[in-house]
């Protein structure tokens, strides 16, 4: 996944642009039989003519067919990767809303309200765009190595170095002080603290092990429904995340608290995938438009209206806002360009996610240092913008460390040897 649940199920299959244009391959053949496919790239922004010849001793039968669900090498849609432009888009806009999330409203208190809304639906977004890609064609074993290497190796890898970071922290403040005992108990703590980390019972990190556990309980959804009611069980999931959130207030082992949910919008994103890869950039600014207007009055209602009301009815508000903020963001993904460099963040959301806090944190530490102005007595607009220029600011210190993680640090991170990549592509 690139931290996306998909990109390997995006590639698999896929040839490069430039050998598959006007490619033939054999699909099916008998003792006196031959069935080949041929596929031609068209112009348009989503179309392939795709050829199917059969030949035997009788003589060859052609037929032809453009089809509008398979984009061409011609559409710019899909890069030289196989990726598909628009979903990298819309995940590069979903983690910068979620490294705006991370701002520390007690020295910024401003985009406090529109942190509140991005929470509606930022996270929901990624498990919808996650499930677009999912694929239940590996066995279960093969499904749980498979995520286990994206997705809980990475967990702990910088879990591991959040931990060092802390360590290192006491030692240096032990060397400046020398306080041995308020060092021993800071280091005591420490040690105390790793334990909700290692069962993942913190807010920390905590995408990882939900979509890990999402993805196995998705394919034995899969697999015992055969692909049906997807949408009635994606509800009744949500009704009962809600249910399991109110009467379960300790948080669960690996985030279980919040798997049903997960499982829920995974499993709505990997229903609607054939749309959606059929989706125009005209059709995209409808969807915008209307689910922008929608998921305006649900927020706003999420705050003037709900307090005092039942928890369910809240819950589900929640749950229905978050539904149309998806569609809002697919919408917008989609009708935008596709510039290099969201396409670029979209790449590589897995690393931004893991290090955003610290790096968030870094920037938020040097600004104070510059700038000694009480944040909170400037007007709610420019407290906004301000974080917005922190938020960049992260994005791009993260974007120059992206290349260094890639090539050092990719046993860490889920991603393949690039050496070994390198030999195989050459």
């Amino acid at each position: 996944m690139d931290y996306d649940d998909g990109v390997d199920e995006a590639r698999e299959g896929k040839p490069d642009d430039a050998a598959s244009a006007n490619s033939a391959t054999p699909i099916a053949a008998t003792a006196d039989t031959t069935v080949t496919v041929t596929a031609t790239p068209t112009t348009s922004s989503a179309a392939t003519i795709v050829s199917i010849s059969a030949t035997s001793a009788m003589g060859t039968v052609t037929d032809t067919a453009t089809v509008e669900g398979i984009p061409s090498a011609h559409s710019g849609e899909v890069t030289s990767r196989q990726r598909i432009a628009w979903i990298d888009v819309a995940k590069a806009l979903t983690m910068f809303l979620v490294v705006y999330g991370h701002l520390n409203t007690d020295w910024l208190p401003g985009p406090g309200i529109s942190i509140g809304v991005i929470y509606l639906f930022h996270m929901p977004a990624f498990f919808f765009l996650s499930g677009i890609f999912f694929s239940a064609s590996r066995s279960f074993a093969s499904l749980a190595k498979h995520r286990a290497y994206q997705l809980v190796i990475p967990y702990y890898f910088f879990a591991a170095l959040m931990f060092i970071k802390k360590a290192v922290g006491i030692f240096a403040s032990w060397l400046r002080l020398r306080d041995g005992a308020g060092s021993t108990v800071a280091f005591k703590n420490l040690l105390k603290n790793q334990i909700p980390i290692l069962f993942n019972t913190t807010d920390g990190l905590w995408f990882f092990w939900s979509l890990f556990v999402a993805s196995l309980l998705l394919w034995c959804i899969l697999k015992l429904c055969r692909g049906r009611f997807l949408i009635l069980i994606s509800l009744v999931l949500l009704v009962a995340d809600a249910v399991v959130r109110h009467c379960i207030v300790t948080p669960l082992p690996f985030s279980l608290n919040r798997v049903l949910s997960s499982t829920a919008y995974l499993a709505l994103g990997y229903v609607c995938r054939a749309k959606l890869l059929k989706l125009t950039r005209r059709q995209g600014a409808a969807l915008f438009v209307v689910c922008g207007a929608v998921f305006a009055v649900l927020a706003w209602a999420s705050f003037v209206v709900t307090p005092g009301k039942p928890w369910l009815f809240v819950a589900l508000l929640s749950a229905v806002a978050s539904l149309f903020g998806i569609g809002m963001v697919v919408g917008f993904s989609r009708m935008v360009p596709s510039w290099r460099a969201l396409r670029f963040v979209g790449e590589a959301t897995l690393i931004y996610y893991a290090i955003n806090n610290p790096v968030l944190n870094l920037c938020e530490h040097v600004f104070a240092g510059f700038v000694n102005v009480p944040l909170p007595a400037l007007p709610m607009f420019w407290q906004d913008m301000l974080g917005v220029l922190l938020t960049a600011a992260a994005m791009l210190v993260i974007a120059a460390l992206v290349p260094l993680i890639k090539r050092y640090l990719w046993w860490g991170v889920g991603l393949p040897n690039p050496r070994r990549a390198a030999r195989r592509v050459a």
